[in-house]
């Protein structure tokens, strides 16, 4: 009889420790997910920016605001400042008269240009809607784009641009921008004085030479 006991005993011990040897079995075999076949979140990975970006997304693209002129523009090559540019791109030639400052610059020989140059001469006040960029003035009627004339967001130093939802004319004076801040069409280009219309908010009068 005691041996019959003893061999119950072993059996039972031996059965409980084969229930705990697959239970440290499972516990080893759990892991981390994240690997292949998991259902974690993907892995971190440094994208050498400052923000961590999961592995196979790409890191968020911001803009600062800033840089230069858009280097794919293929618009007017007429110079700032006093230099000569090509006449036969130009309608006809124009003054801006801020103050006792006179500003030179030339409309373009496109349909656009040519509509703002009939409403000519203007004196209009002036407004601000992008600070250190451009200074603005309002036409005295509206007309709508021209299907061959079609709104853009590049510029040049200088430019000119036709806004219709104003209506208005925009004068770029600096290039503190990558692109302008609603599509404009380009009708010409201011080609002195720049600088003066970054603080004069006074009236203007525009009118042909």
């Amino acid at each position: 009889m005691k041996k019959k006991i003893a061999f119950l005993l072993c059996a039972v011990m031996f059965v409980l420790s084969l229930f705990s040897l697959a239970a440290c079995a499972n516990n080893n075999g759990g892991g981390n997910n994240s690997g292949a076949g998991g259902g974690g979140n993907p892995p971190i990975i440094d994208n050498g920016s400052g923000n961590d970006t999961p592995s196979g997304e790409n890191p968020p693209i911001t803009d600062n605001g800033g840089g230069a002129v858009d280097e794919n523009y293929q618009g007017s090559t007429i110079p700032v400042d006093g230099e000569k540019y090509n006449a036969s791109s130009v309608y006809v030639e124009i003054t801006i008269t801020a103050g006792n400052q006179v500003l030179n610059a030339v409309l373009f020989d496109n349909k656009t240009a040519r509509a703002v140059a009939d409403m000519l001469p203007l004196t209009v006040s002036t407004w601000h809607p992008a600070p250190n960029f451009a200074r603005a003035f309002d036409l005295p009627r509206s007309f709508s784009y021209f299907n061959d004339e079609p709104p853009q967001m590049s510029y040049e130093l200088g430019s000119l641009a036709y806004w219709e939802p104003g209506p208005s004319i925009a004068m770029i004076y600096e290039a503190s921008r990558t692109q302008t801040v609603v599509p404009v069409v380009p009708i010409g280009k201011i080609t002195s004085n720049l600088s003066v219309l970054a603080n004069y908010s006074g009236t203007i009068t525009v009118a042909k030479k």
